[in-house]
C-alpha cells in the first residue's frame, strides 16, 4: 500500500527491494512504500489495432452520443482515440498499462522482467531508456523521432513522448510513456528512406550517433549498477563502523571495568601490607617478650609435631629451625621427665591444663605448663609448652624449709614458750610445746577458732588491758617486753610471765 513509510537502521538497506520502496532521505534511511498492480503484468491483448477497437466500441457510444453531455463526449473520444500509455515508476518497471499499449510489448526469451525498456519492442528500446532517463533523472518531458516499428501484418512509424510525473503519497518521480502510432508505413516509403540520397558522410555521423547512444545507454545502465554496488558496500562500511564503534565502546568498558579492578586490588594490596606490617609487629613483639621473660615455650599441634619454639626451648631440647614440622618425640631432651606427650595427649583430650615441676639433669628446675592451643576462631588446634625456671624459688624453698626445721628443733629443746602470730589478725599459727606445761592448756585446743580471745580470756583482768596495749605497740613495730599474769584452766594456778 502506498503512503508508508520504512525506518531502517545503519547496517540495514532496501537495495534487494528497491522496487517496493523509494528513498525519502537516504541519509536518514527513510523510505516510502510504493503502490503496486495485484499481478506482475496485466493481461493484454498482443495484437490489438485502432481499428478492431474502434469497431468494438463505436455502436454503443453511438446510440448516447445524441443525450451525453459534451464532457462524457469528450471522455469518451479520449478512451477511444488517445494513443497507448504506460506507467512507469523511478526504476523503469511497469505500474500500469493501457488497454492498447499491449501491442507494443514484446517478450524476450529468459525470465519475465518488469522494466518497460526491456519488454517493449526492439526498435523503440533505445529512444524509451533516454527519454525515460531525462524525465525520471531531469524532470524533463521528450518527444522522440519516429522510428519503423515492425508489426506481425504491417510496419508502422511510432514516436515516443515521455512525461515525467510527481506521486505525492510516496515523493518518488514517475513517468508516462505514450506510444504515437504514426499510421502503416508503405512499400515506396519504405524504398524512399533506404535509397535515401543524403551523402555518405552524413548516413556514416548518423550511424556513429546511433552506436554512441547505445553506448551511452549501456554506460549508464552499468553506471546505475555500480551506484547499487557501491551504495550497498557503503552500507556494509557503515554496518562495519558501527560494530567498530560498538567493540571501542566494549573496549572502553572493559578498560574501565579493568581499572575498577585494579583499584580494587591497589585497595586489597595496601589492606594486606598493612596486616602485613600488623603481622610482622606483632611476630617482633612476640619474639622480644619471649626474650624479656625468658620463658621457654614451644608451640605443638595435634600430631605433637612442631610449629614454633622460643630460644629457651632449645637448651632443652636437641632442635633446630629446621626441625618444625618433625614431631617432639623424636628428639632427645635434657629433662629429667619423659611423659611430656602423654600430659599432651591428656591436655588435647580434656582440655585441661597440666603443670608439674620437672628438674633437668644439670641440676635446673623448671615448671612445666601444658594448655590447649585455640585459634581466634575458638578451635582447638594443638598443645602450648611452657618452661619456667624456678631454680632460685627451689633453692629458696629449701632454704627456708631447713631454716623452719632448724626452729622447730630449738623451739621443741626450750623450756621457753615461741609462738608465731599473724600480724593483722594476731591468731596464733604455730606454738612450741613449752606452751602445755606453763599454761596447762593443750596446743591443738589453743589453735582452734579465735585463739587470740582464748589467750586474752586466760590472762588476769588486771593485766589484760596491758597485754593487748603492748601487742598493738608490736603490730606498728616496736620492740616490746611485759610481764602479766595467767590462770590456768587445769588447776587455776597464777603464774607470771614475761613476753618478748
Amino acid at each position: 500500500r502506498g503512503g508508508r513509510y520504512l525506518f531502517l537502521g545503519s547496517a540495514e538497506t532496501v537495495d534487494a527491494a528497491t522496487d517496493l520502496f523509494a528513498p525519502v532521505d537516504r541519509q536518514a534511511r527513510i523510505y516510502s512504500s510504493k503502490l503496486h498492480g495485484a499481478q506482475l503484468l496485466p493481461v493484454m491483448p498482443q495484437f490489438a489495432t485502432p481499428q478492431k477497437l474502434s469497431s468494438h466500441r463505436v455502436a454503443p457510444q453511438m446510440v448516447e452520443r445524441t443525450a451525453a453531455p459534451a464532457a462524457a463526449i469528450h471522455v469518451t473520444a479520449l478512451e477511444q482515440h488517445a494513443p497507448a500509455s504506460a506507467l512507469v515508476d523511478d526504476r523503469q518497471n511497469i505500474l500500469h498499462l493501457s488497454p492498447t499499449a499491449g501491442r507494443f510489448i514484446l517478450h524476450s526469451a529468459g525470465p519475465v522482467s518488469k522494466s518497460l525498456t526491456s519488454v517493449v519492442r526492439a526498435e523503440l528500446r533505445l529512444d524509451l531508456g533516454i527519454a525515460l532517463a531525462r524525465a525520471l533523472e531531469l524532470g524533463e518531458p521528450t518527444v522522440t523521432l519516429p522510428s519503423i516499428v515492425a508489426f506481425e501484418q504491417s510496419k508502422r512509424r511510432v514516436a515516443l513522448q515521455v512525461t515525467p510525473l510527481q506521486d505525492d503519497a510516496t515523493r518518488s518521480p514517475r513517468a508516462l510513456v505514450f506510444f504515437l502510432d504514426g499510421g502503416v508505413v508503405a512499400e515506396s516509403d519504405e524504398q524512399d528512406e533506404t535509397t535515401d540520397s543524403r551523402p555518405g558522410e552524413v548516413r556514416r555521423i548518423y550511424a556513429e550517433l546511433k552506436a554512441s547512444q547505445e553506448a551511452l545507454m549501456m554506460s549508464r545502465n552499468g553506471h546505475d549498477a555500480l551506484v547499487q554496488e557501491l551504495r550497498a558496500a557503503n552500507e556494509e562500511l557503515q554496518s562495519m563502523n558501527e560494530e567498530y564503534r560498538s567493540t571501542a565502546e566494549e573496549l572502553e568498558t572493559s578498560k574501565e571495568e579493568l581499572q575498577s579492578i585494579n583499584e580494587e586490588l591497589h585497595t586489597v594490596n595496601a589492606e594486606l601490607k598493612n596486616k602485613l606490617d600488623s603481622i610482622s609487629e606483632a611476630h617482633s613483639d612476640l619474639q622480644n617478650l619471649s626474650a624479656a621473660t625468658e620463658i621457654g615455650t614451644l608451640f605443638l599441634d595435634a600430631d605433637l609435631r612442631i610449629k614454633m619454639f622460643t630460644a629457651p626451648v632449645a637448651e632443652l631440647f636437641n632442635i633446630t629451625r629446621h626441625d618444625i614440622g618433625r614431631a617432639i618425640t623424636d628428639f632427645t631432651h635434657h629433662l629429667d621427665y619423659n611423659d611430656i606427650d602423654k600430659d599432651a595427649r591428656k591436655v588435647l583430650r580434656d582440655l585441661i591444663p597440666v603443670e608439674r615441676e620437672v628438674a633437668t639433669r644439670h641440676g635446673r628446675d623448671f615448671s612445666m605448663r601444658l594448655r590447649p592451643y585455640r585459634t581466634v576462631e575458638d578451635r582447638i588446634d594443638g598443645t602450648v609448652v611452657t618452661f619456667i625456671d624456678v631454680s632460685d624459688r627451689a633453692r629458696a624453698e629449701a632454704a627456708l624449709s631447713e631454716i623452719q626445721d632448724r626452729l622447730r628443733q630449738f623451739g621443741e629443746a626450750s623450756q621457753d614458750i615461741l609462738w608465731i602470730r599473724d600480724a593483722k589478725t594476731f591468731q596464733w599459727s604455730y606454738l612450741t610445746p613449752a606452751f602445755e606445761v606453763i599454761y596447762g592448756l593443750d596446743r591443738e585446743e589453743a589453735l582452734r577458732g579465735d585463739n587470740m580471745i582464748g589467750w586474752l580470756d586466760l590472762i588476769t583482768p588486771e593485766d589484760r588491758e596491758l597485754a593487748a596495749e603492748n601487742l598493738q605497740r608490736v603490730l606498728v613495730g616496736e620492740w616490746v617486753t611485759f610481764e602479766y599474769r595467767i590462770k590456768r584452766p587445769s588447776d587455776g594456778a597464777i603464774r607470771w610471765l614475761r613476753n618478748t
